[in-house]
């Protein structure tokens, strides 16, 4: 990549996004490559509400530990390409891959859509990214997507503002889910309950 003449570069994502293509580039899986000494030795964000079935199929990624250095090098490289295909006018789609160790599910969104912040996509796009165009490129926008009237009433309620840093979709206050609202203290709740069975498991030595 930084070999790559940027002028022709830019003229051929410019061709390539004329065609109507797609793209979700998913980094937080190269981030958690880089991330397997701290995953495996259980030093990293969330991990105590990943369950025993998914910490079994997380095993055959210890194998990659090896490579940490490369997904290290490439990593800045992958996210100016991100770069590069926005500025293209690429569609581009939030997404995560849960089979991928590290990946933790809902969590993990929000760590892409951080990774493309740090890339110099604004908030906005990034939020549309994870709302609107998958709806519409999946074709679920007359149900999903947007918080319209005869849409479905899932949705978060955030103390800040997103626009100004898309770190604030973490801070949450509240969740519609179907039409039925979670305050912070009854996720809050959610969450310890998940917590202690893990513990417990653990202490069981089942994982």
């Amino acid at each position: 990549y930084p070999e790559v003449n940027k002028e022709i570069l830019k003229a051929e994502l410019k061709k390539i996004s004329s065609y109507g293509m797609a793209i979700c580039p998913t980094l937080i899986v190269t981030k958690c490559m880089i991330s397997l000494d701290e995953i495996y030795n259980r030093n990293y964000p969330m991990l105590n509400y990943i369950s025993p079935l998914t910490w079994e199929i997380w095993k055959m990624w210890q194998s990659q530990k090896e490579n940490i250095p490369f997904f290290r090098q490439i990593y800045p490289y992958y996210k100016s390409f991100l770069k590069d295909l926005y500025d293209a006018e690429f569609t581009l789609l939030i997404g995560t891959d849960l089979s991928v160790a590290g990946v933790i599910p809902g969590y993990s969104v929000h760590e892409e859509m951080a990774i493309w912040q740090e890339a110099g996509i604004p908030p906005f796009d990034i939020l549309r990214s994870a709302t609107i165009i998958p709806a519409k490129f999946m074709g679920v926008d007359k149900s999903l997507g947007s918080i319209e009237e005869g849409k479905k009433a899932s949705f978060v309620v955030l103390s800040e503002n997103p626009l100004t840093d898309i770190k604030n979709t973490q801070k949450i206050e509240g969740v519609f889910l179907h039409g039925n609202f979670f305050s912070r203290q009854e996720i809050d709740s959610i969450k310890f309950k998940i917590n202690t069975a893990n513990e417990r498991l653990k202490r069981m030595c089942i994982f």
